[in-house]
């Protein structure tokens, strides 16, 4: 079984891109750090890499498919200090990437920043089968971060998740403030635009935004919804995609989401 577990740990060693010489510990975590980690129950612990006591890698082996797991732990980990990174000011909001099958193998991530302790985590799932449960290697990744601030979620701007088609090509570009936060891509796809346009229509009204007004046109539609934040905070936002000319297949999708000044 050691000689199993240290094949294995040595093949996440590569991908990670630990350095030689870093400790190694046989089925057991780190007990030395300022965090909770949630492990759930029914984990195989592998091993466990440690650079120092809150900069360490746990490498676990769990069953199940992937998206659920992840749900799993958004939610132990949110119950005990953590919020997840791309909900900060600066990082991507919005589109967020759908897993990816990369020759037959399924891959994704998550990335969480603590509320009280100047630390990120970084959270792995690679699996052999796609469609099935099956053997999830999971890998977390605690690091120290000084530049982390506390976090003020209910400041944030309530972007919706919005998720790729299927097989879409894109390139992102995000920037903005707390106040008014802008997020675009450019997408290669063969779905029609109004479709297109559901697709992600549907992803806002599942966040709970309410459609205010929309438009259809044959290379241009748009749509506009209204949020109330936790502190009456009242949001706005606006969906456009526009078929750019001159080439096949591709479109410009535009989100922006505003808070509203207060009366």
């Amino acid at each position: 079984m050691e000689q199993l577990t240290n094949h294995q740990l040595s093949a996440i060693q590569q991908l990670l891109g630990l350095p030689e010489g870093v400790r190694l510990i046989f089925d057991k975590i780190p007990t030395e750090t300022t965090v909770q980690l949630p492990i759930p129950d029914c984990a195989q612990v592998i091993g466990s890499f440690i650079l120092a006591p809150d900069n360490f890698s746990i490498v676990l082996s769990e069953t199940g498919l992937i998206e659920a797991l992840k749900s799993d732990y958004r939610e132990q980990l949110t119950s005990c200090g953590w919020v997840e990174k791309e909900l900060f000011p600066g990082s991507y909001k919005g589109f967020k990437h759908a897993p990816k099958v990369v020759k037959n193998r399924l891959s994704s991530s998550l990335k969480f920043c603590h509320e009280l302790e100047d630390v990120e985590l970084s959270i792995e799932f690679w699996s052999g089968e796609v469609d099935s449960s099956s053997q999830v290697t999971v890998v977390l990744t605690l690091s120290s971060d000084p530049n982390t601030e506390t976090v003020k979620v209910l400041n944030l701007l309530p972007f919706p998740p919005l998720l790729d088609p299927p097989d879409a090509f894109r390139l992102l570009i995000s920037g903005g403030t707390q106040q008014e936060y802008a997020t675009s891509i450019c997408l290669e796809t063969r779905l029609e635009i109004q479709t297109l346009y559901v697709h992600y229509k549907n992803q806002f009204e599942a966040d709970g935004w309410t459609l205010i007004d929309e438009n259809y046109e044959d290379s241009l539609v748009w749509g506009r919804w209204k949020m109330s934040g936790l502190r009456g905070q009242k949001f706005s936002s606006f969906l456009n995609i526009v078929k750019l000319g001159g080439v096949i297949d591709q479109y410009s999708v535009l989100v922006r989401v505003i808070q509203e000044a207060a009366k």
